[in-house]
């Protein structure tokens, strides 16, 4: 066995949830002493010093978002003598709510966990292939920054969301320099774009004939055709009532039907299955509680010579720790793959395993000492002993689908569809159509509104990105 046999990498990225609050309950109720998981009695004080235990979620939906810029994952981590605590998530959460009566009852919330009830998938998969407890987003903040790490491997210094557009070289236009193909799947428009490149060929050919900007129905059908190119990168929807990104409050059941239907496209062509590694990861925590200290040090390399100016962040430290699901038939069954003393995953490591398996060169000083995921691939042979695991999810996901989906969600995809890069920029930008299709959101959080200016600077640049993108 080596990394030649595989041929494809598939990453889905999802929002805003820790390892702890996705997989912690693996070690706790489902017994697995392998899984550096949750463990009874952990808990973090409120204002008052009260321990506020660890509890299984009853209703997952959280009724708003919790702070992950910087400073809300300093005061989260509560360094002590330069060491994270992990004491600080409970009183960060509860200054949510302006009213006292509020903090005091939502603030714990925070320290809920999900179970195999409320995330199937992820537990399913968890016991079927492979995952790492040792997988960290990559700087203490927020949604942009750790994405633009997942394709750039540097923000120039840049620790929060916001314009304008980064002008970087990334994994995709290491890949297209390398004359290999690459495609990024959403069905609305992706947080990719606030890199310039990226953001040019959207605006170029979104869902066109050729594009590298295609549908999910795209994704199911390259994968039905084996057309998959060497490199994946999926994105969920973000806006409106189809929203499937795990981001708070949306419904994770949503996001839970996403990765099954992105897994079973893959598993249902054998040919394909054989020579693909999906991916299924977070960009950030989103505030959620984590006890494990994020890894710092001289072995994290800063990614180049642009500091962070305002906070003094010398990109030496990792943010918090986040689910990773190694999802391919060249893994063992429940294997727990981990960086070694003074290594570290984080998602700068799926570009080094791209950079390792296709010859690439690296972006950043950040990706070049990353660990690479190969050595995660433990099995001569591709497994075959799956098919149960296979048949429930699939049985699942075709009963779970009509369930869980409105008839609204289906216009409002198929609205998209029909849409070019600058039309869905304009449509977001001014919050259109789709919301008379389904539910508006409980929230518009402050992501949204970021990718709400992502889009209107994007379409009011649209003309001269699509020129360079020729």
């Amino acid at each position: 066995m080596g990394m030649e046999d595989i041929d494809h990498i598939v990453v889905l990225m999802l929002e805003n949830r820790s390892f702890d609050h996705m997989l912690g309950d693996l070690s706790l109720s489902k017994g697995r002493k392998d899984v550096n998981g949750l463990a009874d009695g952990m808990s973090n004080p409120d204002a008052l010093g009260v321990a506020k235990k660890i509890r299984a979620v009853t209703a997952e939906k959280f009724i708003t978002d919790a702070g992950h810029d910087f400073a809300d994952v300093m005061k989260q981590l509560a360094m002590r003598d330069g060491k994270a605590t992990m004491q600080g998530f409970v009183q960060n959460y509860a200054l949510k709510f302006a009213a006292p009566a509020k903090q005091k009852k939502y603030g714990p919330e925070i320290m809920y966990y999900q179970t195999e009830n409320t995330v199937p998938i992820h537990y399913w998969l968890a016991d079927e292939y492979a995952l790492s407890d040792t997988w960290f987003c990559p700087v203490p903040s927020e949604t942009w920054p750790n994405r633009i790490f997942a394709a750039a491997a540097t923000t120039t210094g840049r620790l929060s969301n916001g314009l304008p557009l980064y002008n970087l070289p990334t994994i995709f236009s290491r890949l297209r320099d390398r004359g290999l193909e690459w495609a990024i799947y959403n069905d609305q428009m992706p947080n990719a774009i606030n890199i310039r490149h990226l953001a040019g060929e959207f605006v170029r050919s979104r869902h066109g004939e050729k594009s590298r900007f295609r549908s999910i129905r795209q994704f199911e059908q390259d994968c039905a055709a084996d057309r998959l190119p060497p490199y994946s990168f999926i994105e969920p929807v973000y806006f409106f009532g189809g929203a499937n990104d795990d981001h708070p409050p949306h419904d994770i059941a949503k996001g839970q039907l996403f990765i099954a239907q992105i897994y079973l496209a893959i598993r249902r062509n054998e040919a394909l299955w054989k020579k693909t590694m999906l991916v299924i990861t977070t960009d950030e925590h989103g505030g959620f509680f984590d006890h494990e200290p994020p890894p710092h040090g001289d072995f994290i390399p800063a990614p180049d010579n642009f500091p962070d100016k305002k906070h003094g962040f010398r990109f030496d430290q990792l943010g918090p720790r986040v689910p990773l699901l190694l999802v391919t038939p060249w893994v063992s069954k429940r294997r727990v793959f981990r960086a070694g003393a003074r290594e570290f995953f984080d998602h700068t490591s799926i570009i080094r395993s791209a950079a390792i398996r296709w010859g690439l060169e690296p972006l950043t000083r950040r990706d070049a000492a990353a660990r690479p995921m190969w050595d995660a691939l433990d099995l001569a042979e591709p497994r075959t002993d799956d098919t149960a695991t296979f048949k429930k999810i699939d049985a699942w996901y075709k009963t779970q689908r009509p369930k869980t989906l409105a008839a609204g969600d289906a216009a409002e995809q198929k609205e998209m569809e029909g849409k070019s890069g600058r039309e869905v920029a304009l449509l977001i930008a001014s919050q259109g159509a789709p919301r008379t299709l389904a539910a508006k959101d409980d929230e518009h959080s402050e992501f949204q509104e970021s990718m709400e200016a992502l889009a209107a600077n994007v379409a009011a640049q649209a003309t001269e990105l699509e020129a360079e993108a020729q």
